[in-house]
């Protein structure tokens, strides 16, 4: 059974399925002008999740925490298996995580307090299906 992405990385997100990656090997021959390619089959497609994390705290420090132990949770699929996920009615088969990205903005940070008590940052997750 496949994992909704949302029970993952939370509903603040999106998905971008790319076109599949082909492989090819090119050889050049003495004598000979042009090169022969032989085709080595697809390489999988990559998946991209973007979006927001959050975790409510009594203040800065607490937030920060509880926000560090989500990207602690979500930082695990980094090593798991490949495994089948869904998001909004579409299911990605034999995929893997490769990269947790949590990009700092122009004025150098990563993380921001709200005035509602939440520590948030934006994330990018990159992933390959394997088919």
């Amino acid at each position: 059974m496949a994992t909704d992405l949302t029970y993952i990385f939370g509903t603040a997100i999106k998905v971008e399925k790319q076109p599949r990656l082909v492989d090819r090997q090119y050889t050049g021959y003495p004598g000979a002008h042009g090169l022969t390619t032989m085709f080595l089959g697809t390489r999988g497609y990559v998946l991209t999740i973007r979006g927001i994390l959050a975790h409510y705290g009594p203040d800065y420090a607490a937030g920060r925490a509880g926000l560090q132990s989500v990207i602690d949770a979500i930082e695990a699929y980094l090593w798991a298996e490949y495994d089948d996920y869904t998001f909004m009615n579409t299911t990605y088969y034999n995929i893997v995580f490769e990269r947790l990205i949590i990009p700092v903005n122009d004025k150098g940070k990563q993380f921001y307090w709200t005035p509602e008590g939440y520590v948030s940052c934006e994330f990018i997750c990159e992933a390959r299906g394997l088919l």
